[in-house]
């Protein structure tokens, strides 16, 4: 699966949290010359998606686009050769996006998979948890990391290392020290 299919894949299961006024947009830039609208979130205005699309046309990497106030959005532009997509947030009206409310909802999703809430999950589970949030993308974006070690209450190099152990398939049940 390309880089691009793969974001507009997060980007559609990430909608449903982005709330009122917040859209994700997903191009495929395997075609150099032609940027390829992959998904575009129901809010996403149209002439932000085009602004957008002329930019990634000729060759801009990462920009911010406006429309006016409280409409607006950054683009960036990642992977590499012929596997090259680019990503957008934005933002239509007053406020910013929110980490925290998305990763809450995944978390929430999570705990009800397991019966209980994370304060009361095994460290396996919570490696679970990590591991579940990564294959929704969670940690592709800025600040995930410290976000949900917040909500798990752990560190952020507890997550760094269920993500690494997660990585290399090596999860494994560790038992607690009783405090």
């Amino acid at each position: 699966m390309s880089l691009a299919r793969e974001l507009a894949a997060v980007a559609g299961g990430l909608e449903p949290m982005n709330g009122e006024g917040r859209s994700a947009v997903v191009w495929d830039l395997s075609n150099e010359h032609v940027p390829k609208v992959l998904h575009a979130g129901r809010h996403a205005r149209e002439e932000l998606i085009e602004q957008a699309t002329r930019r990634l046309a000729s060759g801009e990497a990462s920009f911010e686009v406006g429309g006016g106030p409280g409409v607006r959005g950054r683009v960036v532009v990642c992977g590499s050769g012929g596997d090259r997509a680019a990503y957008g947030l934005f933002l239509h009206g007053e406020g910013t996006p929110h980490l925290g409310n998305t990763t809450e909802g995944l978390i929430e999703a999570a705990e009800r998979s397991f019966g209980k809430q994370v304060e009361d999950m095994s460290r396996r589970e919570r490696q679970e948890v990590v591991r579940f949030l990564d294959d929704r993308g969670v940690f592709m974006l800025r600040k995930a990391v410290e976000t949900v070690a917040d909500q798990l209450g752990v560190t952020r190099f507890t997550i760094y290392n269920y993500l690494d152990d997660s990585e290399r398939g090596t999860i494994r049940e560790v038992e607690e020290e009783a405090n």
